[in-house]
């Protein structure tokens, strides 16, 4: 188990220990036993609905960054299309980013951090849009024209693959992606 999940059972089990007994003395109170299991089945029902609450959080709450390094950029003309993907199919076709952006080239590397990512399995593409057209213009057997880069090292005769290029995210991560252009190939 994960430490916060554990640390959130053990303010469950807290939180109802504290419960129990401050019923059990109540229950002489109670001049009825039907009160007393009332009051013990809503006390269950909260319970519920507290553990619910907690692994909810714990299960689909967990998020984390990715900041990105991108580094040889050549010129300071157009602009980086960057877009983080969750599976090969639409990594191949770069179609469907789970998340992208697009990043002003100030230098020869820029930063950029995507916030709020889940827990997952992830591959990032970036190409340098040189004129504007928001795809990557590529020559004879697309081959690239303008500037590319991935999460991972590049190939040099064909396309990455998404398991080659893929990282697993679990915590805040720095993604290094190197541009490669087609006269530093």
């Amino acid at each position: 188990m994960f430490t916060r999940e554990i640390i959130q059972l053990k303010a469950v089990r807290n939180i109802l220990s504290f419960g129990f007994k401050v019923l059990n003395p109540v229950s002489t109170i109670f001049k009825s036993k039907n009160l007393y299991s009332q009051a013990m089945k809503h006390l269950k029902n909260i319970a519920c609905i507290l553990i619910f609450v907690f692994a909810s959080v714990s299960i689909f709450g967990q998020t984390a960054e990715i900041h990105m390094e991108i580094q040889n950029i050549e010129g300071t003309g157009g602009e980086l299309v960057t877009g983080i993907f969750d599976n090969a199919t639409d990594f191949k076709n770069k179609t469907k980013p789970f998340r992208a952006s697009k990043i002003e080239i100030t230098d020869s590397s820029v930063s950029y951090t995507y916030l709020d990512i889940p827990i997952g399995n992830y591959a990032i593409a970036v190409f340098h849009d040189t004129n504007g057209d928001g795809k990557v213009n590529t020559k004879s057997m697309k081959i690239p024209t303008e500037g590319v880069g991935v999460s991972g090292k590049m190939p040099k005769m064909r396309a990455p693959k998404f398991e080659e290029t893929a990282f697993k995210l679990e915590n805040d991560t720095v993604i290094i992606i190197r541009m490669v252009y087609p006269s530093s190939k």
